[in-house]
């Protein structure tokens, strides 16, 4: 459960987690914000430390970090994934960025890419 974060640490690059989405995570979900340790790192070392056991928690990309999970010999039954989308927060920083001239040409596969959960 989201709610066993509480009391836990947990790591993510700053771009990806801190700016605005931890904040509307832990306040939609009544999650005590200052009883999580948060760290600051970079990308590369956020499954390595997961692993090691350094920390509890990382935010990532679930399908991108569960698949460098098992390459580092993590089972899968070992890993709760929750899906921040999922939880009521919606990412802000989430973007769907298209080259004009792909925009222009296929203009129906924008709109049904933007318009994906």
């Amino acid at each position: 459960m989201l709610s066993d974060i509480e009391g836990k640490r947990s790591a993510s690059p700053k771009a990806t987690f801190r700016s605005g989405l931890w904040p509307a995570l832990t306040k939609d979900n009544g999650i005590k914000a200052a009883g999580v340790k948060l760290y600051k790192i970079s990308a590369a070392v956020r499954e390595p430390i997961l692993s090691g056991g350094q920390v509890d928690a990382v935010a990532g990309f679930s399908y991108l970090s569960a698949v460098n999970l098992r390459d580092r010999g993590v089972p899968a039954d070992d890993l709760a994934v929750i899906i921040c989308r999922l939880m009521a927060v919606r990412p802000t920083a989430s973007a769907l960025i298209v080259n004009p001239r792909s925009a222009a040409a296929k203009p129906e596969a924008v709109n049904e890419a933007s318009s994906a959960p």
